[in-house]
């Protein structure tokens, strides 16, 4: 499986960067959306005294985290022109629509990330809802 995403980082750079970026926000790594989403179950965790699943939730971070750097690794590795398929060429359009929606899932990510009071806003509305 490790072997599909060897260097993809010199085939494709901007898929393997947006796709090292989500694969962080994952682990939690602050400025990503993932850090407020963990950030947010610790505080309550702590809140409520649930210290055993605090330390889960840390454990598993970390666990995953080792697993996400594993494919980073891979991805970053050098990749042999010659094993490069003739079936990886897409249309220019097919391009096109996937760097545009990469580029606004990026965005979106790290616009969470850094400014997640909408977010929370939203969330907060809609639990009120019920």
């Amino acid at each position: 499986m490790l072997d599909d995403y060897k260097g993809l980082f010199w085939r494709r750079p901007w898929t393997a960067s947006v796709f090292t970026v989500m694969l962080l926000s994952l682990a939690g790594i602050p400025l990503t959306a993932g850090f407020i989403g963990k950030f947010y179950i610790v505080a309550a965790g702590v809140d409520n005294q649930q210290w055993l699943l605090v330390l889960m939730l840390a454990i598993n971070s970390a666990i995953g985290l080792y697993y996400y750097i594993k494919i980073i690794a891979v991805m970053f590795e050098q990749y042999e022109e010659a094993q490069r398929e003739s079936s990886e060429r897409l249309h220019p359009s097919a391009y096109l629509v996937s760097g545009f929606t990469m580029a606004i899932l990026t965005m979106l990510l790290t616009w969470i990330g850094i400014y997640p009071d909408y977010m929370m806003i939203l969330i907060k509305s809609l639990v009120s809802l019920k």
